[in-house]
């Protein structure tokens, strides 16, 4: 592969990776502005770019350990900030009387059957 198709596709690597990953950070937001989803992913283009341009006559491993550390920051920015799904759904549930954060914190009162639903024998 000649020079210049390498570089091409460093260069993508190095600008869409970030730019999609930065611009998903957005999810763990409430508000669903599409601002933000631009401005971060103009932040990721602007990183990888910058990244690139930092790298293009360094060695493959420096490449790779760049684009691998452009990776990891968003990947784990989302992965510390996503709420557990389950806990978002049961926020402050009540059923009857009882009221309750989360599904892990509903107990277990009574477990007896009432008669009339109990299965009769023939």
């Amino acid at each position: 592969m000649n020079k210049e198709k390498k570089t091409n596709i460093w260069k993508l690597l190095f600008i869409i990776a970030p730019a999609i990953l930065f611009g998903n950070i957005t999810e763990i937001l409430k508000d669903k502005n599409i601002a933000f989803t631009v401005g971060l992913t103009i932040i990721g283009i602007s990183l990888g770019f910058l990244a690139h341009y930092l790298t293009k006559k360094k060695t493959l491993t420096i490449k790779i350990i760049t684009l691998s550390i452009l990776i990891v920051i968003p990947l784990s920015i989302i992965a510390f900030n996503v709420e557990n799904e389950l806990e978002k759904k049961w926020t402050n549930q009540i059923i009857n009387t009882i009221e309750f954060s989360s599904p892990t914190e509903l107990k277990l009162i009574n477990s007896d059957i009432p008669k009339n639903l109990k299965f009769t024998t023939l």
